[in-house]
């Protein structure tokens, strides 16, 4: 897979879809975050740096995925499983989700982060990325939509939307009908056209208001 460095999480009921309709779902998360960068015992993001530090391959490449697993089978609430649990929340409308609702909504979707490396954890903030974090990401991110071809896309964060490959434009906007509104941009792979929704990330303020972001979810994903 060139230029991705961590695989992306697949729920083994993606191709059956997620909801009613069953339609395939890409969820886009920004970056990782890394305590070793942040505490300076790295000097950047690589898997000959990750192996130098005492990881293993699989270690860095399998982040995304063991953060998956972390959220279905060792979910404790920790300040780090928050994003995970806000989004949830958001998309299946309730606060307190059933063992059985969190494992049916995760296996039903793919999870990937745009930036394909780690960025230094650092403490009570979001680390903003540099354009060399990004270098790779747009081929990336094209091989991931030609080879999964979803339906939709949920592009957690605004400044990700807005950093996100030209060759997906603004096309539309969502309205409730509360007159709320937010983007819609529009990519086009292998004939197919695959919506993405632009949504606050789930880890600010904004982005935990759940209640809020599922009005929606529930017509984009309906």
């Amino acid at each position: 897979m060139q230029n991705i460095n961590f695989l992306p999480w697949i729920g083994k009921n993606y191709q059956t879809g997620l909801g009613p309709k069953g339609l395939r779902v890409l969820v886009l998360g920004e970056s990782h975050y890394c305590f070793t960068l942040g505490q300076g015992k790295c000097p950047g993001c690589s898997l000959k740096n990750c192996i130098a530090a005492g990881f293993t391959k699989e270690d860095f490449e399998q982040q995304t995925i063991e953060y998956i697993k972390d959220i279905l089978y060792n979910n404790k609430g920790l300040p780090y499983q928050q994003t995970a649990l806000s989004f949830e929340r958001a998309i299946v409308g309730k606060k307190k989700l059933t063992q059985a609702e969190r494992e049916d909504f995760w296996n039903s979707v793919i999870f990937y982060n745009y930036i394909q490396k780690s960025l230094p954890k650092l403490d009570g903030k979001r680390t903003e990325f540099t354009v060399n974090d990004l270098v790779g990401s747009d081929s990336a991110f094209d091989f991931i939509l030609g080879t999964y071809l979803p339906d939709l896309i949920i592009v957690w964060g605004f400044r990700l939307f807005k950093i996100l490959p030209p060759w997906g434009s603004v096309r539309s906007e969502l309205e409730l009908p509360s007159g709320e509104k937010t983007d819609i941009r529009m990519y086009y792979v292998c004939g197919k056209s695959i919506p993405a929704i632009k949504v606050a990330h789930p880890s600010c303020p904004k982005g935990r208001q759940w209640e809020y972001w599922h009005q929606f979810y529930d017509v984009f994903l309906n």
